[in-house]
């Protein structure tokens, strides 16, 4: 009797001290995405075209994606194992796992470009992911029973499903055109595609992933998904503006109508 009572209590302990873990977390995430974003906008995350001294030793392009991106998959896997009854939050790690497996494990070996990155970047990426995966994966495992069968149906669920596979439907398309114009400029002359998203926008590619999370956030209507998205949107916004900055002073003759992150607006 009484060691049933303490293994209750421990029980109820371990899960009220994890939960206050967790709300901290969440917190301080909220907090810094702000921060992170007026940064960037003053200071270009040092990789890419903008790596410089100063951010530790400079590491393979293609292993420092695979290094930084494997957490958000790999962590992603033990949810399955608490919840894997659940169809609706199976289906929601399954299109998660969509991204996070192709961007950790297939997307490194498509890189053109040779530029490499720095070591602390690629830290700073791998605690987000490991973060991120934690927030999204322990609010699924807590809440799975708000997700019944009938979820399926729901408009969010609808409408968030397909904003993230046009979304990421469209990263791709605009990953694909721009390798494909660095493969037919062997000279190394930069240049940006005239095609698809591109005809508006200097960065489709952060627009698209954009309205992955977006769509994300969306479907599963979680404080965590929302946190996601505007990480990702105080991440690749203030790139976008770098980005579109940099092509209009470098690049002879650069369309002066085309915006940087959303088609005709911004």
């Amino acid at each position: 009797m009484i060691t049933s009572v303490l293994s209750e209590l421990t029980a109820f302990t371990s899960r009220g001290m994890m939960e206050s873990v967790y709300t901290s977390l969440f917190y301080l995430m909220l907090c810094l995405a702000p921060l992170v974003f007026a940064i960037l906008l003053w200071v270009p995350a040092p990789y890419g075209r903008y790596v410089r001294p100063g951010w530790g030793p400079i590491v393979n392009n293609r292993l420092g994606w695979f290094f930084m991106e494997s957490p958000a998959s790999l962590l992603m896997l033990i949810p399955f194992y608490f919840i894997y009854e659940n169809i609706v939050v199976c289906i929601f790690l399954f299109i998660w796992q969509f991204h996070y497996v192709h961007r950790a494990f297939f997307y490194p070996f498509t890189l053109k470009s040779e530029r490499n990155m720095p070591f602390l970047i690629i830290v700073m990426a791998f605690f987000f992911n490991v973060v991120n995966a934690y927030l999204n994966g322990f609010y699924l495992i807590l809440n799975e029973q708000i997700y019944p069968l009938r979820y399926l149906l729901s408009w969010n669920f609808v409408l968030g499903a397909s904003l993230f596979l046009m979304g990421f439907l469209a990263n791709k398309e605009s990953d694909r055109l721009l390798r494909n114009s660095r493969k037919s400029n062997p000279a190394g002359k930069y240049q940006i595609p005239d095609k698809f998203l591109y005809r508006f926008i200097s960065c489709p590619n952060y627009f698209s992933e954009s309205i992955q999370w977006l769509g994300w956030a969306i479907m599963v209507m979680a404080p965590p998904g929302w946190l996601f998205f505007f990480w990702t949107l105080a991440n690749l916004l203030p790139r976008a503006i770098s980005h579109h900055n940099w092509y209009k002073e470098n690049l002879r003759g650069y369309p002066k109508t085309k915006k940087a992150f959303l088609p005709f607006i911004l």
